[in-house]
């Protein structure tokens, strides 16, 4: 990349550049009016939640120049994000991450975004448009007792703008140094107190990565996707909303299995193929003092790996709840939920098989929560629980507590002990897997090694699952304390996680062959069990602070620890290290958002991230500190240009290895992208 001529720029942020164009003009009653629907399920006033929340807003994204919902997540306390891909992205609260982080529930409106295969997030498939998005709603600690299995560390919830909202014309064409073009144009239509719409389409285009060498991977990315919306309202509060999104993608990687080729005739560069459809009924309506609401959606998944790796996941989700005051000081929020789920999957053995292709799953569900005002003002106890049936893993009870005490207006205290499951996933259940090869340990060597110094050996882990396998479940213990400071925000947390019956593998003996080849390729078998528990303790402290009525600074420090132990066969604790190897010990992240003259903005975001340990494959990830830059100049009325530069004084870092199958590491490189935005 040509060096970036940013000068100017930095130099702008100088205070008496400044124009009175005034961010902090939030009063306190603002601040505390902000509200939340993802903690309680209904909508409440941030001051008044019992739990760890943050709130990305319409304008931080903006402001961010974030081109994902992974890159507007970076900033927030306990919330790791690690880019793997052009567009794969290992996304976690509290620990645990992943390509297809299990332990973090992920929502669009409602609308659970989730595989069942990986019991994880297809974060390349999530392409709508940034400026579709209202606010993110980001719940750190287990939401299970009413999100239900897999909202176990924390509960992501991506609300999208009403379309009376978003009515008009926007276009935006975008371009990144590597000269890849994006592009994309919503249309809103209808009446602002009426039946309203919009619909829109986009391009994806995504730069390759780089490799320890600064040579492209070869893995850049190109799509679209497309969608619609319309809302009819039918009173107040209450209304219905339809909508719906599809998405092609088609994202080359790269795997190492070495000398797999040879071996077993499998290919390493493969060609995914992504076809996503969904499409979804909300509704909600008073009923008496309270309000009920629907919620109805289907959605299809379809991944080509090879010309044998193939598989279609569709989903068919539908969830009721109810709210009511039946007596004083009590508020009672129950539901009912139903999903189901088949899958056709295709092997590419010898690698990938399954021991069953074809199948249909469900889960059923019931929750109720109770609110009860101990003291008005002051005290709030919250009482629920869920259960859960599935047919993978059985039934299990999800409770939860919560006390919340607001001494004042501006203050606000909480604790909770909640438990939390994770099922495992169709992957984890049918699933059988050669992760590829690794070097036999010397003991397991055959005695001719030994005669020629060594041979030049790798073994084949052959991965499988053990019957019946259990769900994973969490014991989470919570304080934590938010203040109002003027027109800012300070918050404070301590947690403590215990895990138990964690899906690790167990370690079996070495098949070698007796005759000495070049490499020796031996066979190492390995059950996936429940063999481990785990501890997480961690603080995190968030601030949101004005500084002069142009400048406004916020930032967060996390601190955790993972440890591991074994729970049965003491090889399957040891296997599970790849989790404490994914959570960094510290994070840190500061952002500057300034507004340098009439019609011009410029905010600075910098984070420093604690290095990782060694992963499955082999790969260790040291710490990185990385400043990104988004200045927006609003030119005229309806059309903007904005420079948005990643990694400004870096030329390069990795943040995540592969933890699925064996791939090269890929770095982030310096990357800017100019982008221009008209709307009317």
């Amino acid at each position: 990349m040509k060096p970036l001529h940013i000068g100017l720029l930095l130099a702008a942020i100088s205070p008496q550049t400044f124009a009175q164009v005034d961010l902090a003009s939030m009063s306190l009653e603002d601040l505390t009016r902000l509200e939340v629907t993802t903690v309680s399920r209904k909508v409440q006033r941030l001051a008044d939640t019992s739990a760890a929340v943050s709130i990305v807003t319409a304008e931080d994204i903006a402001r961010s120049g974030a081109r994902s919902i992974p890159e507007a997540l970076r900033h927030l306390p306990g919330v790791q994000v690690a880019q793997i891909g052009p567009s794969q992205w290992a996304v976690s609260v509290r620990g645990f991450n992943g390509r297809f982080s299990n332990k973090l529930l992920v929502q669009v409106d409602g609308r659970t975004v989730y595989t069942p295969f990986f019991a994880g997030v297809f974060w390349e498939g999530q392409y709508g448009l940034m400026e579709n998005i209202e606010r993110i709603e980001v719940v750190r600690g287990p939401g299970a007792s009413l999100w239900g299995a897999n909202a176990v560390n924390g509960v992501i919830n991506i609300v999208t703008r009403r379309t009376a909202t978003t009515l008009g014309t926007l276009a935006w064409v975008e371009v990144d140094d590597e000269g890849r073009l994006q592009a994309a144009a919503r249309q809103g239509f209808g009446e602002a107190d009426g039946l309203s719409g919009r619909v829109f389409a986009r391009s994806i285009g995504n730069s390759e990565l780089e490799d320890a060498g600064g040579e492209g991977m070869d893995n850049a990315q190109h799509g679209w996707s497309a969608g619609f919306r319309a809302d009819l309202p039918s009173g107040p509060a209450s209304g219905w909303s339809l909508q719906g999104n599809v998405m092609r993608l088609e994202a080359p990687e790269t795997l190492l299995f070495v000398n797999v080729p040879a071996t077993f005739g499998f290919a390493t560069d493969l060609d995914f193929n992504y076809e996503m459809g969904n499409l979804m009924l909300a509704g909600n309506w008073a009923v008496g003092a309270g309000e009920a609401e629907l919620r109805a959606y289907v959605d299809h998944l379809s991944a080509d790996i090879t010309d044998e790796a193939k598989g279609v996941i569709n989903t068919v989700d539908v969830d009721f709840q109810l709210r009511l005051d039946p007596f004083d000081q009590h508020e009672v929020i129950w539901g009912l939920g139903a999903r189901y789920f088949t899958y056709d999957l295709r092997p590419a053995p010898p690698v990938l098989t399954f021991d069953d292709e074809e199948g249909t799953e469900h889960v059923l569900s019931a929750f109720v929560q109770d609110e009860i005002v101990l003291q008005p003002k002051r005290w709030k106890l919250t009482l629920g629980t869920r259960v859960e049936h599935h047919s993978l893993a059985g039934t299990n009870w999800q409770p939860n507590v919560r006390l919340l005490w607001t001494p004042s207006d501006r203050d606000s205290v909480w604790s909770h002990v909640s438990r939390a499951s994770r099922t495992p996933s169709v992957g984890e259940q049918v699933g059988r897997i050669i992760y590829g090869l690794a070097p036999v340990p010397p003991q397991f060597q055959p005695p001719a090694c030994a005669q020629v110094g060594g041979c030049s050996a790798a073994v084949v882990s052959r991965i499988s699952p053990e019957q019946d396998l259990e769900a994973e479940d969490l014991t989470a213990v919570e304080l934590g304390y938010r203040r109002q400071v003027g027109a800012g925000s300070v918050e404070a947390v301590a947690f403590r996680h215990q895990y138990s019956n964690l899906l690790t593998n167990d370690f079996g003996n070495f098949s070698v062959p007796g005759s000495v080849g070049f490499p020796v390729i031996a066979d190492q078998f390995v059950d996936r069990v429940n063999g481990a528990k785990a501890r997480v303790v961690g603080l995190e402290l968030g601030f949101d602070m004005p500084v002069s009525p142009t400048l406004r600074l916020s930032g967060a420090y996390s601190a955790q620890n993972l440890t591991l132990y074994n729970q049965g066969n003491a090889s399957s604790a040891s296997s599970g290290n790849e989790a404490e190897a994914t959570l960094p010990h510290q994070m840190a992240s500061l952002r500057a958002s300034a507004d340098i003259a009439e019609g011009h903005d410029l905010d600075l975001m910098w984070r420093v991230v604690g290095s990782l340990g060694t992963s499955r494959f082999g790969d260790r990830i040291p710490g990185y500190q990385a400043l990104d830059l988004n200045y927006r100049w609003r030119v005229a009325k309806g059309f903007d240009v904005s420079l948005y530069v990643q990694n400004l004084f870096d030329d390069g870092h990795a943040e995540f290895a592969s933890d699925f199958f064996p791939a090269p590491l890929g770095y982030v490189p310096r990357r800017a992208f100019l982008k221009g935005t008209l709307r009317f």
